[in-house]
C-alpha cells in the first residue's frame, strides 16, 4: 500500500515537472517570436510600419469627441495653443496628441505641453535614438506625442499649449483631443480608437531611400451591423500636401476622391460618413498614392445604435409612460423640425403623426 502511494506521488511530481517545463518553453518562444509594439524610432513607422494600434475600444451611452487643429505654424519657443469643447457628462477616456516637425531625425529637442493648467513633464525628442513610449517618431523627425489626459479633461472649455526647444525645427503640426463621455441623455455608441505614426513614403526627395512604404491599415472588429444607425470614421494625417494624390478606403469604398490629405499646412483632421459601408469586421486602408511622405496618425470609428426611438416618449420608462405628455410632444416636434436624431433615428412625418395620435388618445 505504501509502495503504491509512493508510485502515485512520483507520477504526480513527474507530470508537474513536465508541465512546468512546457510552460517555460512556451514563455521562451513567446519572448523571442511574438512581435510586440514598441515606441522605438523607426524610419518606416512606429509602433508599426503598416498599421495603427488599437488603444481603446468600448461602448457608452454618451458620445465621442475628436477635435483639433490647426496646421504647421508657430516658431520654436513660442506656444502653440488649441481650444476644445467637451459636452457635459462623465469623462471615461481622454487622450491628447501633439504633432511636431523635427526637420531631421538627426536633431534633438524638447516638448513642453500644458493642458488645463496642468504641466506635463518635459519630454526629450531624440529623433533616431528615441525610445520614449509616449513618443512615436518616424521618417525625417516627424513626432506624434501622446498624453493621457483623463484626470485633467473637463466638461466645457479645455485648453492645450505646446512649446518646443532645442536643435529641432520645432514647429507644431497640430493638437488633437479625443474624449469619450457618458451622458444619460446621449445615444449608445460603440467606438474604436487607433493611433500610431506609419511613414508612407516614396523613394525620397532625392530618390535615395531605395524602397517605398505604400500602405497602412486599421482593423475594426465586433461591429454590430444589424443595430447600427449611423457610423463615422475620423482620421488625422501629418505631412500631406495638396498637389499630391493619396487615397483612403473603408471596406474597399473610396472616401473623399483622389486627394485626402491635401492641406497646405501639413495637417488634416477629417470625418467621413461610413454608415453604408459597415461589415462586422471592417478595415480602413491608407494608400500613399504619389505623396512623397504622408503620415496617418489617428483613426477613430464611431458606430451609433438606434434602439427603438419610441422608447424616448412612449416607452414605459418615459415621463408619461406609454402615454405622451404635452411636454413630450413639444420635445418630439422640436426634434422633427430641427432634424435631431432620437436614439440614432431621424423622425419622419409619419413618426410624428404616430406621436400626435398617441398624445390625443391619452
Amino acid at each position: 500500500m505504501i509502495k503504491t502511494q509512493t508510485n502515485i506521488k512520483k507520477n504526480i511530481n513527474s507530470k508537474i515537472t513536465q508541465h512546468i517545463f512546457l510552460f517555460t518553453i512556451m514563455a521562451v518562444v513567446l519572448i523571442f517570436f511574438i512581435h510586440t509594439a514598441t515606441a522605438d524610432y523607426d524610419f518606416d513607422g512606429v509602433p508599426y510600419t503598416d498599421q495603427l494600434k488599437k488603444v481603446e475600444y468600448g461602448s457608452v451611452k454618451g458620445g465621442v469627441i475628436v477635435e483639433g487643429g490647426h496646421g504647421l505654424e508657430v516658431a520654436k519657443g513660442q506656444p502653440y495653443e488649441q481650444v476644445f469643447s467637451v459636452p457635459d457628462g462623465i469623462i471615461t477616456f481622454s487622450r491628447l496628441y501633439v504633432g511636431v516637425w523635427g526637420g531631421t531625425e538627426k536633431k534633438t529637442g524638447t516638448l513642453q505641453t500644458t493642458f488645463n493648467d496642468h504641466e506635463f513633464e518635459i519630454l526629450d525628442l531624440k529623433g533616431e535614438k528615441d525610445t520614449n513610449p509616449e513618443v512615436y517618431c518616424s521618417g525625417h523627425g516627424v513626432y506624434w506625442v501622446v498624453y493621457d489626459t483623463i484626470d485633467y479633461t473637463q466638461s466645457g472649455t479645455n485648453k492645450a499649449a505646446a512649446r518646443t526647444s532645442g536643435e529641432i525645427d520645432g514647429r507644431v503640426y497640430g493638437i488633437i483631443l479625443v474624449t469619450v463621455y457618458e451622458d444619460d441623455n446621449g445615444q449608445q455608441v460603440d467606438y474604436w480608437i487607433n493611433e500610431g505614426n506609419p511613414n508612407l513614403h516614396s523613394l525620397g526627395w532625392a530618390g535615395d531611400i531605395g524602397y517605398t512604404n505604400d500602405e497602412a491599415y486599421v482593423k475594426f472588429s465586433g461591429i454590430n451591423v444589424n443595430e447600427a444607425s449611423s457610423a463615422g470614421l475620423t482620421v488625422a494625417y501629418l505631412c500631406g500636401t495638396e498637389d499630391e494624390n493619396d487615397y483612403l478606403y473603408f471596406n474597399d469604398n473610396k472616401l473623399n476622391g483622389d486627394n485626402v490629405a491635401d492641406s497646405r499646412d501639413y495637417f488634416d483632421l477629417l470625418t467621413f460618413d461610413v454608415s453604408g459601408y459597415l461589415d462586422e469586421s471592417s478595415e480602413a486602408l491608407f494608400e500613399r498614392g504619389d505623396e512623397d511622405y504622408v503620415h496617418p496618425v489617428l483613426a477613430v470609428l464611431t458606430v451609433y445604435s438606434s434602439g427603438d426611438w419610441r422608447e424616448e416618449w412612449m416607452g414605459e420608462n418615459s415621463d408619461g409612460g406609454t402615454a405622451v405628455t404635452t411636454s413630450e410632444l413639444q420635445d418630439a416636434i422640436h426634434h422633427w423640425l430641427d432634424d435631431i436624431l432620437v436614439r440614432g433615428h431621424l423622425l419622419s412625418t409619419g413618426d410624428l403623426q404616430e406621436i400626435i395620435a398617441t398624445w390625443l388618445s391619452g
